[in-house]
C-alpha cells in the first residue's frame, strides 16, 4: 500500500472507553497525523496528541507501528493492512 493511499483512511482506536476516531490527514515517512475525534482526556493509543486544536477535533501524530498497534482500519473493506510500502 502506497502511503498516499493511507490519506484520509478512518481508523478506531482499540480499547478505549467511549468510541474514538481518527482520519489520517498527512503521512511523513513513519509519521501519521490523524484528525482524531472522541479522544477527550483518554491515552491517544500510542499518539502524540498535538496543541491547539481544541473542541471535539483535536490532531494527534503517531507513527505508523502505533497506528498498526492500537488502532483498527474502518473503511473500505476493513481489511488488516499487511503492506507497509
Amino acid at each position: 500500500m502506497a502511503a498516499s493511499s493511507w490519506i484520509d483512511s478512518v481508523w478506531r482506536m482499540r480499547g478505549a472507553s467511549s468510541p474514538v476516531v481518527g482520519r489520517v490527514r498527512s503521512v511523513q515517512g513513519p509519521l501519521l497525523t490523524l484528525a482524531v475525534f472522541g479522544l477527550g482526556d483518554q491515552d491517544a493509543g500510542g499518539a502524540e496528541v498535538l496543541p491547539g486544536a481544541g473542541g471535539t477535533r483535536r490532531y494527534a501524530r503517531l507513527s505508523l507501528d502505533a497506528l498498526l498497534a492500537n488502532w483498527t482500519r474502518v473503511d473500505g473493506t476493513g481489511a488488516r493492512i499487511s503492506d507497509r510500502s
